[in-house]
This record gives C-alpha cells, sequence and structure tokens, in this order.
C-alpha cells in the first residue's frame, strides 16, 4: 500500500517542478521585486535622485545612472504605490553598434527575443516617420513574460537618438499600445 501513495507523490513532485521550470516570470528590476513601494525605492536605490512626478494615478521616480556602461535616466512608475513599470532611457553615440551591444546584452539575460516591431535592424533606412514634427520610430523588440514583457524601442528626434529598455509588470505587449508584432526570426550582427 505504501507503494501506492509514493509513486503518485513522486509523479506529481517531479510534475510541479517541471511547471515551475517553464514558468516565465518578469525579472526583477535593479534588484527590486514588482509591487515594491516607492519608499522601499527610494530608501534602497543607489543612482542619483534626479525628481519626482506624481499625476494621471501614477508616481515616478527619475534617476540618473548607468545600464553597463551606457549613462542612462532610469525611472519607476508606481500605481496605488506599487511598482509597475520601469525604464532605462539611454541617449545613443553611435545608433547601430549602441543597439546591437544593448540588444545582445538583453539577449544574455532574457534570451533571444519574442516579437520585433516597427522595422528590422538594417545598415540603411530603419527609421519610420512618427510624426511632422522630425520623430521617427526606430526598430523594437519584445520578450514576453507569463506576468509582463520587456520591450527595447529605439526613437530619433531633433538629432537624437535613443534606446528605451521598459519593463512592464501586469500587461501584454497589446495592452501597451503596440497593434502588430512579428515573430523574432531575424538576427542581425
Amino acid at each position: 500500500m505504501k507503494k501506492v501513495i509514493v509513486l503518485p507523490f513522486i509523479f506529481l513532485l517531479i510534475y510541479s517542478h517541471h511547471i515551475d521550470l517553464q514558468s516565465k516570470k518578469l525579472p526583477k528590476f535593479r534588484g527590486f521585486d514588482w509591487n515594491s513601494s516607492s519608499e522601499y525605492v527610494k530608501e534602497n536605490e543607489e543612482a542619483s535622485y534626479m525628481q519626482s512626478f506624481s499625476g494621471f494615478g501614477v508616481f515616478a521616480l527619475s534617476y540618473k545612472g548607468k545600464y553597463e556602461n551606457y549613462n542612462s535616466r532610469i525611472d519607476y512608475t508606481f500605481k496605488n504605490d506599487s511598482l509597475v513599470e520601469c525604464s532605462y532611457i539611454i541617449l545613443c553615440d553611435d545608433f547601430f553598434s549602441d543597439f546591437l551591444k544593448i540588444r545582445n546584452s538583453l539577449i544574455k539575460e532574457l534570451e533571444k527575443p519574442d516579437f520585433w516591431a516597427k522595422s528590422k535592424i538594417r545598415l540603411n533606412n530603419v527609421w519610420i516617420k512618427k510624426n511632422d514634427f522630425g520623430s521617427f520610430y526606430g526598430p523594437e523588440l519584445y520578450w514576453q513574460f507569463d506576468d509582463g514583457f520587456v520591450g527595447m524601442l529605439s526613437e530619433k528626434s531633433d538629432g537624437e537618438t535613443t534606446i528605451t529598455i521598459i519593463y512592464l509588470h501586469q500587461q501584454t505587449i497589446h495592452d501597451y499600445g503596440v497593434q502588430k508584432v512579428n515573430p523574432h526570426d531575424y538576427i542581425v550582427e
């Protein structure tokens, strides 16, 4: 009788461990858990504080710091005092080189992206006109998780090019407003 009870228990243990391995959770941002409070982030963020903003149902904190070797603005957004969105905004010196280095760094951390949008990474004409004021969208890459996503977005405006790495908890890519994504089926080296 003991063998009959132990065998299903072992099967259940192996099966539940297998499900945990397949679960793909949004990684922490700079060591902070999702749903952290704004006070906790203020007390523990080591980058240089820049400013805060409150309005439209959110509270945001901005810092000056680093992503890899790039100077960046680091933003935290809270709803109901719960961390829901974070980003690095990086001003590029050499867009193609910077894009590929940052993309490769994210691939090491998050694996291959699941989707791309706007345009593919080519050495000619990656920019799509955003508006009549001289703003353009560039290539976008997305990593999808069970509880959110990470996006790598690029934009050019007034001669400055930025790459934004955004982490969104409890949102989908479509919730964020990206209407069309394509399976990630290309790599540019």
